[in-house]
């Protein structure tokens, strides 16, 4: 069982097992680049549609953003583009930008990590095709950005990582800011 709650102000999470509760993690949101001594763990992305919709990966009825583990040698943006093509079939066009990176510990400091979040166009969308990490195929939902963090359900950081993710769709890439079409599964 996974018990979500807040502390302070950082969105946490405590797993239990019959025989042991583990600590929490915390999960602490950064508008910047990573430190270079914080290890990379993890990188997802914002991907988003010309028509400035948001890409979301559907995974037994919980949403989340494409993206996952750097293989060795890989930097953040190539694995975007790798998990981004194994997830949710699609391409990225230019650029793929850092948006900022989620601070990830323990609260007994066992765990400290980044999980880096990117921004990035999609250039085509291919047939879905299951994953070869998981052989799960993911359903894709495309939403207006203003749907986004209620689905993502990760709370005011993940409010504050959507809102970010639009400003620069909107600034760097160049997508529209309002107007957009409704929801739709590709």
């Amino acid at each position: 069982m996974t018990i979500r709650r807040r502390v302070g102000g950082q969105s946490s999470r405590r797993a239990r097992t019959h025989t042991e509760e583990v600590p929490i993690t915390r999960f602490t949101w950064h508008p910047k680049p990573a430190p270079a001594k914080l290890p990379v763990r993890q990188v997802y992305g914002f991907l988003f549609a010309a028509d400035g919709r948001l890409l979301l990966l559907v995974d037994r009825g919980r949403c989340s953003l494409p993206g996952g583990r750097p293989e060795p040698g890989e930097d953040a943006e190539t694995t975007l583009r790798r998990e981004a093509h194994e997830e949710v079939a699609v391409v990225l066009g230019q650029p793929v930008v850092p948006l900022g990176y989620q601070h990830v510990d323990d609260e007994d400091g066992s765990t400290c990590y980044a999980q880096v979040r990117m921004v990035g166009p999609i250039s085509a969308v291919l047939p879905a095709a299951p994953d070869p990490a998981t052989g799960r195929q993911y359903q894709r939902l495309l939403v207006p950005p203003a749907q986004a963090g209620a689905l993502l359900d990760w709370g005011e950081h993940g409010h504050r990582q959507v809102a970010a993710a639009t400003e620069a769709a909107v600034v760097i890439l160049g997508l529209p800011r309002d107007d957009f079409p409704n929801e739709e599964h590709i």
